[in-house]
């Protein structure tokens, strides 16, 4: 068991956290560690399949994602509330100051968030990438007067690194890091699984991920693949199963 463990996930939209991390997160919580949610948006720009109005997008697909969160076992959601498909145009400094306060708060010891690369190349992924990296440098700044709570300096970040089968799969074209820490999760499949398919207005996007050939899908049904931020870790990857080490 890894009590007073926690792991602070930092994504742009709901549906990331099931798509990238949504076998991780049961597997880490069935062994006592707390997970946490940031979501910058309510993907209020997604597709609503038909199941409500454009303008109910928003409180709909966060209805969704607490009901994912019930399911994959996170213990808080905090979304950030700003617009879908747009977050590169937010203030730098409060998105960066706002996630590092709950940085502070949570003191985890990993934050999983996305790569320079935004995994599919989304520009939404790619701006969270950068707050993110950014609040983690402020959270661990003891000049930054303007936070709450103590500094406190993350041991270890991970970015979402999917497998080069799936990008080619997917015609995903950014140039990504290789991973470089697998999560093996096949008891916890079913747990994914079912909430994917909680995501209901974003079926379309969801069935493509469920499409994948039967060679491929079980890298997705099964592992989840993730690169070290080396330059923010204090300790060193062994590759494998080590998101959070005892050590």
């Amino acid at each position: 068991m890894m009590k007073n463990q926690s792991i602070l996930l930092i994504y742009a939209h709901p549906d990331d956290e099931t798509v990238f991390t949504g076998g991780t997160i049961p597997k880490y919580v069935a062994n006592g560690v707390d997970v946490y949610l940031v979501s910058a948006t309510r993907g209020e720009c997604g597709k609503t399949s038909g199941l409500c109005t454009q303008e109910q997008l928003a409180i709909t697909r966060e209805q969704e994602l607490r009901k994912v969160a019930q399911i994959l076992g996170i213990k808080e959601v905090d979304f950030l509330g700003y617009t879908d498909k747009n977050l590169n145009k937010v203030n730098k400094i409060e998105i960066t100051h706002r996630i590092a306060n709950i940085i502070r708060n949570i003191c985890p010891k990993v934050i999983i968030t996305f790569g320079p690369d935004g995994a599919t190349g989304h520009e939404d992924h790619k701006a969270i990438h950068d707050f993110a990296v950014e609040a983690v440098e402020i959270a661990g700044n003891e000049r930054v007067f303007e936070l709450k709570n103590k500094p406190f300096k993350v041991p270890r970040v991970y970015y979402v690194s999917l497998i080069q089968k799936i990008r080619d799969n997917w015609g995903i074209r950014e140039k990504a890091p290789e991973p470089d820490t697998i999560i093996n999760f096949r008891s916890f499949s079913s747990v994914k699984l079912k909430a994917l398919k909680c995501h209901r207005t974003q079926a379309l996007t969801i069935n493509k991920f469920l499409n994948l050939s039967d060679e491929i899908l079980p890298c997705f049904l099964e592992q989840e693949t993730f690169k070290l931020a080396k330059e923010y870790s204090l300790i060193k990857s062994t590759g494998g199963e080590d998101l959070i080490s005892e050590n």
